[in-house]
């Protein structure tokens, strides 16, 4: 969305597929209920369905989580695994391309031990839930995935919210259900792709905050939980609530999920409920403002003074030039990368009204005006690009614009206007 889902989580979406299930996963996995439990299916015997779900890896890249499909069974001469997050990680350039909404996927068939290996190696928790459909579905869905692993087939351009490995997964399995996951999952819930990208970045700070940042009011939209989907967790979470009718002889409902076990326990746990708390930045953005503002003022309307001490006037630079550095280096790259993104999501935000290129002039002025060398085409202009920010806060509530972004106004809005304050009174000395 992860993947950002920059939020976004790569490489959890990039890497092919997580373990299966097996006795081996029984053994070694002290909260499966009973022996047997989640197990898989010899060939010739009527074939089962397991979702698989991995709990989020200990970095920025497979931060999400992942998903895939087992199945046993039937014709199957062992358990086959499928998933839809392999990739060339050869490939150049692959932090831009996955950006710009440009990264090619494809459908993955592993066999269970390749897939389990893959999981301790990383330490982490998998759960498998055993799906109730019929025979004739189970046989369906093994048709749709060979036919789909071919490959003619099998590749696709990654999307973080449409087109992953858990919105595949579910996708399937709402067509071997006659539609059942979706009609189950159709009503809205109360999280944002903002807040899932954020929550399961939220052991990386600085990552979190320039997902914030560069996250558009996209990520604000309304959601179902057929929608919320898109995050492994959630798509494991929803499934104990969908029953199904299609396919089975005597028409009644059967809860899709029969069982549910935890494979494995890995020192990688699932993502907190909740983000990081939204007010240290903007109090850190308020804190510097002050400072920074308060002693740029220091002497500057004095007459004889030649613009208040040389520390005052050097502490005021550093800390509105920290933020205003800060904000505009990060709102000039974002919106280069958006100008290159063909990504959902990658802005445009609303933070390039007080965090941008405009920014950048706003630190030249100011040092200037530090420097005793500004003039009013400098006031001016700082008052121009102050009252951007102004004009944007004001218009916010009014207008009704979604982006959900009061952190970063009050993380970069006030230096911009304390700065424009001291370049104002320093030029009308």
């Amino acid at each position: 969305m992860s993947a950002v889902l920059l939020p976004l989580s790569l490489r959890s979406f990039l890497r092919p597929g997580l373990p299966a299930l097996g006795l081996v996963a029984l053994l070694a996995a002290p909260a499966v209920a009973r022996a047997g439990a989640c197990s898989h299916a010899r060939k010739g015997e009527p074939m089962k369905i397991h979702l698989l779900t991995t709990s989020p890896g200990d970095q920025v890249f497979n931060s999400m989580g992942h998903t895939a499909i087992s199945l046993s069974g039937g014709p199957l001469e062992e358990a086959e695994v499928y998933n839809w997050g392999a990739y060339n990680g050869q490939t150049e350039n692959i932090l831009s391309k996955f950006l710009s909404g440009r990264m090619e996927f494809w459908l993955a068939n592993e066999v269970w031990k390749v897939q389990w290996k893959r999981t301790v190696r990383q330490d982490r928790t998998m759960v498998a839930q055993e799906l109730a459909v019929p025979q004739a579905r189970a046989a369906e869905l093994l048709d749709m995935l060979e036919e789909e692993f071919k490959p003619e087939n099998r590749n696709y351009i990654y999307h973080w919210a449409k087109d992953n490995c858990a919105t595949r997964a579910r996708d399937v399995l709402d067509e071997i259900t006659g539609g059942a996951v979706k009609a189950a999952l159709d009503s809205p819930v109360p999280w944002s792709a903002r807040h899932e990208g954020a929550r399961h970045l939220a052991q990386w700070a600085p990552v979190s905050f320039g997902f914030n940042f560069l996250a558009s009011s996209y990520l604000d939209q309304p959601l179902t939980e057929w929608d919320v989907g898109m995050v492994p967790e959630r798509l494991m979470k929803s499934l104990s609530k969908v029953e199904v009718t299609a396919g089975w002889p005597d028409g009644k409902p059967r809860p899709l999920v029969t069982e549910t076990c935890t494979l494995r326990v890995g020192g990688n746990a699932w993502a907190p409920p909740a983000p990081l708390p939204t007010w240290p930045p903007a109090l850190i953005g308020l804190l510097l403002a002050l400072g920074g503002g308060g002693l740029g003022m220091v002497g500057a309307g004095r007459s004889g003074d030649a613009g208040g001490s040389r520390a005052a006037r050097a502490g005021a630079g550093a800390l509105l030039g920290a933020s205003l550095l800060f904000g505009g280096v990060l709102g000039t790259v974002t919106l280069l990368l958006w100008a290159n993104s063909d990504l959902d999501g990658v802005g445009p935000t609303e933070n390039w009204a007080f965090a941008g290129p405009q920014t950048l002039l706003l630190f030249g002025l100011l040092v200037r005006a530090l420097r005793g060398k500004a003039g009013a085409g400098a006031a001016r202009a700082a008052a121009a690009i102050a009252g951007l920010g102004v004009v944007y806060t004001v218009l916010k509530p009014v207008v009704g614009l979604p982006q959900a972004n009061w952190d970063m106004v009050g993380a970069f809005l006030p230096a911009v206007l304390a700065a424009a304050a001291v370049i104002w009174r320093r030029a009308a000395r």
